[in-house]
């Protein structure tokens, strides 16, 4: 998320984490920014190009949390994303 990020130069389709099963939303407030700050690593500011992996009972309700695993950047932490949802798919499997 830069200063200059603006909703017209936003294109969800040339962004790196894409296909069908994926969904982006745009934050023009930094609404939830703002709220994974606070409940992150950026009290009183705004986290982004972080992911957060939900087990299939999460709740958006308090914080947003607890979640399973999260990391930074989505690409320096791709290998980290990969092997934590390979492990909560297996347990899920195995539920």
């Amino acid at each position: 998320m830069l200063r200059a990020d603006k909703r017209p130069q936003w294109n969800a389709k040339k962004v790196p984490i894409n296909g069908p099963r994926v969904t982006h939303y745009w934050d023009g407030n930094q609404v939830i920014g703002k709220q994974y700050g606070q409940s992150f690593d950026k009290p009183g500011g705004v986290a982004w190009d972080i992911f957060f992996l939900y087990d299939e009972g999460a709740e958006m309700d308090s914080l947003f949390q607890p979640w399973v695993s999260t990391g930074r950047t989505i690409m320096g932490a791709r290998d980290k994303l990969k092997t934590d949802f390979e492990a909560l798919i297996n347990t899920s499997k195995n539920d």
